[in-house]
């Protein structure tokens, strides 16, 4: 139902259907979501990058104070920008402020944002929301900045950012919304990418004592990713080895002589001197934060943390 980039709000140009109409399918889309689960309904959305920019600039037109009522459209919305963002291909390329068109008068003149800033943007003021929305902000997020061409500009900037919001930041909300990114973040980037940058994150962990569940969580979460990012993957010398088996050369021979299976190739696992395998410090403060988790007062997180000691544990030499 989207037509083009207009005002951005429901029912004003940018949307082909009445305000009611859009909110009752955006309902219907998250109670779907809810039920199934956010990522079987991402596979019905349409990928096309053309309605990137639409996409945003209705969710840049949502009110989250005006429209708290209509929060679905903004849930449903982030949830199709999620898919976006994950184009093959440079979103500069499909930018259409990349030639540095002036704003409108009402924004004070000057360059438009780059579409890139404007994403970040968007889903960073979504953190701070009490509601499903930051969720989905945080895994928009996550699929934006863990893109290959991210790596050096705006992830940097976030994590920079979210460095500083949970210094000195008394919302709580927003601080649940950070550590949701940030556990989403090292959870889907290439661990070569994240590997100079979680000492950025691992400082300023807030102090789990006297927080709530969820942000005991998250925190609980992001700590053993930041331990498994700082330790590398290990294969294990005794893993099966499928080798090359044929049914065709099975059938071709079974009349002359029974048919013997390929004996798999022994592959060689690489020679690892466990004694000189080099662990950095952090894992000890990683270690250290996720044994006093196991001593927590909810479930979730004891049972969190009991699955992180055993992932960081299994890649210790």
């Amino acid at each position: 139902f989207v037509r083009a980039p207009g005002d951005g709000r429901a029912g004003v140009g940018a949307w082909s259907a009445p305000v009611e109409v859009v909110h009752r399918a955006c309902r219907l889309l998250y109670v779907l979501a809810k039920v199934r689960g956010f990522k079987t309904v991402l596979k019905f959305f349409e990928p096309n990058v053309a309605h990137l920019e639409p996409c945003l600039d209705l969710l840049n037109g949502q009110d989250p104070v005006a429209d708290a009522d209509r929060w679905e459209v903004r849930y449903v919305l982030l949830l199709w920008l999620s898919i976006l963002v994950i184009v093959p291909f440079a979103l500069n390329s499909v930018d259409s402020s990349a030639g540095g068109a002036p704003a409108d008068d009402s924004a004070g003149g000057g360059a438009r944002p780059g579409l890139i800033e404007r994403i970040v943007s968007t889903c960073s003021e979504c953190l701070g929301e009490a509601a499903k929305t930051r969720d989905a902000a945080a895994y928009v997020l996550s699929q934006l900045l863990t893109r290959p061409d991210m790596d050096a500009g705006p992830l940097v900037s976030f994590l920079h950012w979210a460095r500083s919001r949970l210094a000195d930041t008394a919302n709580e909300f927003l601080v649940m919304g950070i550590l949701m990114a940030l556990a989403a973040i090292f959870k889907h980037g290439a661990r070569r990418s994240m590997l100079d940058k979680a000492p950025l994150v691992q400082d300023v962990l807030p102090n789990l004592e006297g927080r709530p569940v969820l942000q005991r969580l998250y925190a609980c979460k992001l700590t053993q990713r930041l331990g498994l990012t700082y330790l590398p993957s290990r294969v294990a010398p005794w893993r099966y080895q499928r080798g090359c088996r044929s049914l065709l050369d099975n059938l071709q021979t079974a009349g002359s002589t029974a048919a013997k299976p390929a004996e798999p190739e022994a592959v060689e696992a690489p020679a690892v001197d466990e004694d000189d395998a080099f662990v950095p410090v952090e894992v000890e403060d990683v270690v250290e934060l996720l044994l006093t988790c196991l001593r927590d007062r909810d479930t979730v997180v004891r049972w969190s943390a009991a699955k992180g000691i055993g992932r960081v544990t299994a890649r210790l030499p």
